[in-house]
């Protein structure tokens, strides 16, 4: 997907008790790889709305953000806006765009697929001094 203008990303990084939801992506781009959720804020929706909305649709679990962890982009057509999350209500099972649903440890996630994943979670274990 190419845009003129940068497009705007909601990724959230819903954690517990030291462990991640992660999600198999069954779209491209990266195709089978585990992901963070996350996807594209629409034409008139808040950020947080986006971030919440995406867990819902690829997990169908209820979220409650806790804070902004911070923006990152680069040189390409897309701003990430993450999230902090804690789980608020339901389990997580296989929503829409994704194969898989599932929590792991901090310190033993599988490779990540998106050129800002390592930032991310290199601040987060910072942030959460793990």
């Amino acid at each position: 997907v190419i845009y003129l203008d940068p497009k705007v990303a909601a990724v959230t990084l819903v954690h517990s008790m030291g462990r991640v939801l992660l999600v198999r992506r069954a779209i491209q781009p990266h195709y089978g790889k585990w992901s963070l959720p996350s996807g594209y804020v629409d034409r008139g929706e808040a950020v947080e709305s986006a971030a919440v909305r995406e867990v819902w649709e690829e997990t169908n679990l209820k979220i409650e953000i806790t804070s902004l962890q911070g923006i990152y982009s680069g040189i390409g057509p897309v701003i990430l806006a993450v999230y902090q999350a804690s789980p608020a209500g339901g389990q997580p099972s296989v929503g829409s765009e994704v194969s898989e649903v599932g929590w792991f440890n901090i310190n033993s996630l599988p490779d990540l697929p998106f050129p800002h994943d390592e930032k991310i979670i290199a601040d987060f274990r910072t942030n959460m001094k793990i």
